[in-house]
């Protein structure tokens, strides 16, 4: 992977572009939703440049850009201009100063590029092609688009608003996890009357769990259904023992059904009794702790703890396991 996706606070930043013309509106449009203080180096401005400085009001040195503007106060750089020289004198100058550096369309010349962003409130979803081919990552935007609610914007400043109570109530982060994890499956990415009551349930869940193995709430596997009173609560038993998959290793992972891949985001636990191939391990949750094989006790303990594995061995030893945890599941291609 050459490029590691991040996401910036924008706040402190003193953000340069240089150029005024088309490609700097695009960048400029983009980066005047940001905290960043914008300053502008051209001889000219194109229309909706202009109109965008008197809303946001960004820095315009209205002149040609040289070496000399290049100074270490910059975070950032954008170099939007369609002279080639005067593109590839400054990038080089930025990056031996150490600064990061975007030139339209070269690459060879950029120590960072900027993806086609999809925005929900606090939701974004980046999406890059590695500068390769920009028009296709916005393609793939405007598909993605469509699927995503405008739900999600009311929704995430709901959970602003909790999480930090949400932090107190639960020190331990498994728990909080494992509260967000019961709330999103009930609410899922809507936000309406309901929302507020399928948060209470899953506070009461996440409290009684650790004194009983049964809570009276809504099957977390049936999201979205609550009686037309929100306030009444369907008594129902919630298994919440934990689950083991077993993962052949001479099985070709990349033939495994899509629908895994959403399973394993609650794995707690991946064991293998070597190295996980990357790209196997690229599918799985990222957060989960890697382990060798456990024993057979520690293993079941676990599990009626509620806890998630995922084990890779060969099959020969995964058998074993299964004589032991006749729950445990074996994952084979189209099997899910």
């Amino acid at each position: 992977m050459r490029y590691l996706p991040l996401f910036v606070d924008s706040s402190t930043l003193q953000v340069l572009v240089v150029g005024g013309g088309n490609v700097a509106a695009r960048k400029l449009a983009m980066l005047s939703k940001t905290k960043a203080q914008l300053t502008v180096i051209a001889p000219f401005l194109v229309p909706e440049l202009e109109r965008l400085k008197q809303r946001q009001g960004f820095v315009w040195h209205q002149r040609m850009a040289d070496v000399a503007d290049i100074a270490t106060c910059w975070d950032l750089i954008y170099l939007a201009t369609d002279d080639d020289v005067i593109q590839q004198t400054l990038a080089q100058e930025a990056m031996a100063r150490g600064i990061w550096v975007n030139a339209v369309d070269r690459p060879e010349l950029c120590r960072f590029i900027t993806p086609a962003v999809l925005e929900r409130g606090r939701f974004q979803l980046a999406i890059t092609t590695a500068g390769c081919a920009p028009v296709l990552s916005g393609q793939l935007r405007s598909q993605l688009e469509v699927l995503l609610p405008h739900s999600l914007t009311p929704l995430l400043d709901f959970v602003a608003d909790k999480r930090s109570d949400i932090q107190q109530q639960f020190p331990d982060p498994r728990q909080r996890r494992l509260f967000w994890q019961y709330f999103f499956q009930l609410n899922g990415s809507r936000f309406d009357d309901v929302t507020a009551a399928y948060f209470q349930q899953s506070l009461n869940f996440q409290r009684c769990q650790t004194s009983d193995n049964t809570c009276p709430l809504i099957n977390p596997s049936t999201p979205y259904q609550l009686p037309v009173e929100p306030k009444t609560q369907i008594k129902q038993q919630v298994d919440l023992a934990g689950q083991v998959f077993l993962l052949d290793c001479t099985i070709d992972y990349q033939l495994l059904p899509l629908g895994l891949i959403s399973q394993w985001q609650h794995l707690d636990t991946v064991c293998c009794d070597g190295v996980l191939p990357a790209a196997l391990d690229d599918l799985l949750r990222r957060d989960a702790d890697r382990q060798p094989l456990p024993d057979i006790a520690a293993l079941q303990s676990a599990v009626e703890n509620g806890r998630y594995y995922l084990l890779y061995a060969d099959k020969d030893k995964l058998l074993q396991y299964q004589h032991h945890l006749p729950d445990a599941r074996f994952i084979l291609p189209g099997s899910y």
